[in-house]
């Protein structure tokens, strides 16, 4: 699933929230 930021700001909190999301999953305490 590859989707294209229409703005930057937007691009980083998707990208910042995927991230967060696989940190979460694996740092589960």
């Amino acid at each position: 699933m590859q989707r294209r930021f229409y703005r930057s700001e937007e691009g980083i909190v998707l990208v910042t929230r995927d991230m967060l999301r696989k940190l979460g999953h694996k740092q589960e305490r």
